[in-house]
């Protein structure tokens, strides 16, 4: 199951943009600057990767598990 794109929005009390990942705000700068909207890119970008890597299955060779008695 995808997650939706975290929104870049205004903080309307410091006038900053602010985004919201797993419920942590993370300031990033004056509202529509390009400097905020590139650090909005580069977060977001490594929330995905990060996202994206926690529900990517794993391929093991070997057994991890002794093969012993079972009863």
């Amino acid at each position: 199951m995808s997650q939706a794109v975290p929104k870049y929005s205004l903080h309307k009390a410091s006038g900053r943009a602010i985004v919201y990942l797993q419920r942590k705000p993370h300031y990033l700068g004056k509202y529509g600057s390009p400097e905020s909207k590139a650090k909005y890119q580069a977060i977001v970008g490594k929330w995905m990767l990060e996202q994206s890597r926690a529900v990517t299955p794993t391929v093991r060779t070997g057994s991890a598990l002794p093969i012993g008695r079972f009863a």
